[in-house]
């Protein structure tokens, strides 16, 4: 005879699961106290409930506590949304094994995504992740959605101590990047970043370039600076200014991967090889890179490192046991075919 699967309590999913009630309403409700609990005990509940089908309040609990347990992950520009793809899928995979599910929203310019901020509390959403990569960051705005009990991490550095954060340590990876090619002999190595007055990732990524630099006592000069795009074409436009004003180069570093694997077909198409006559390394780790020939080297932090952390901050912050901070997730060299030893000029 078959269980009905209309009036199943949690009391008949306590016993198909073979712990206590208490143990499944921590379970099921999310709780803080079902941090504690194992994730075999976790599974082997949901198991239950799905075979009865339990069916839990999530309206009426919502309303009782003040917020669903819905995530939200907002991201500024689609290419920032595409570069990041692989944190955002992290994420969701985070999230959906701490009970919450995560949605996304894309908006195309600061404009709209202020909009969207201002309209993302009548979600009544458990929390709000960031990808907004601007020095202008609307901060009234994201203070007040935190006064009002809105839990926010923020995945790109801000400059902003007020707003938690969890990102790339971009400093520290281009620093590495920097003293891998002087390594294999480059002394002349160019820059395609953004314009420090636009994003808030070119400052920690110039900073390291040019920290790197000195540490080898190598003379910085603004010439090997060339300010591109995110994209595609960005990338191929930006080398061959720079390579066209300063074809004594033999390395650059690229401010993203898309904008590095413009640099290599520009290259290509001005005759030059890679990397037997010039390296080039992106930043981010996306799949495009290895799909590329040659394979692009680049510097990323692990995803699934900066899901992980940026989730647990968010629920720290919605249980009220943790205060606004930053973290700097390392990075790590993912060295493939388009970086070799220099060139003698």
């Amino acid at each position: 005879m078959h269980r009905s699967r209309v009036h199943a309590t949690l009391e008949d999913v306590a016993r198909e699961a073979g712990v206590s009630q208490t143990t499944v309403s921590y379970v099921l409700s999310n709780s803080k106290h079902a941090q504690r609990i194992s994730q075999a005990t976790k599974l082997r509940i949901a198991e239950a409930a799905e075979r009865l089908g339990y069916s839990r309040n999530s309206i009426g609990a919502a309303l009782q506590r003040g917020y669903t347990d819905l995530v939200v992950l907002m991201a500024v520009g689609w290419d920032l949304a595409i570069g990041h793809s692989a944190v955002t899928m992290a994420i969701t995979r985070a999230a959906g094994a701490q009970g919450l599910a995560t949605i996304v929203d894309v908006a195309s310019d600061d404009s709209e995504a202020l909009l969207f901020l201002r309209r993302v509390k009548s979600l009544n959403p458990y929390g709000l992740f960031l990808l907004w990569d601007t020095v202008s960051h609307p901060l009234q705005d994201l203070m007040r959605l935190q006064e009002s009990g809105l839990p926010i991490v923020h995945l790109m550095p801000t400059g902003v101590s007020s707003i938690p954060t969890v990102t790339a340590d971009r400093k520290a990876g281009t620093v590495m990047a920097v003293r891998r090619l002087v390594s294999l002999g480059h002394r002349k190595i160019g820059m395609l970043t953004h314009a420090e007055s636009v994003k808030q990732t070119a400052i920690p990524k110039i900073e390291g370039y040019r920290q790197a630099l000195q540490e080898v006592g190598i003379r910085e000069e603004p010439e090997l600076f060339e300010a591109v795009g995110p994209e595609f074409d960005d990338g191929y436009e930006g080398f061959r200014r720079l390579y066209g004003r300063r074809p004594d180069i033999t390395a650059v570093i690229s401010v993203g991967d898309p904008p590095a694997l413009g640099a290599i077909a520009a290259a290509q198409d001005m005759g030059l090889r890679v990397p037997q006559e010039v390296s080039i390394v992106g930043h981010a780790g996306s799949p495009e890179g290895e799909n590329f020939r040659p394979k692009l080297t680049t510097v990323a932090a692990p995803p699934k490192a900066v899901a992980q952390r940026a989730t647990e901050m968010l629920m720290a912050l919605r249980r009220g046991e943790a205060q606004p901070s930053s973290t700097l997730i390392p990075m790590e060299i993912i060295e493939r075919g388009s970086t070799g030893p220099a060139r003698r000029n």
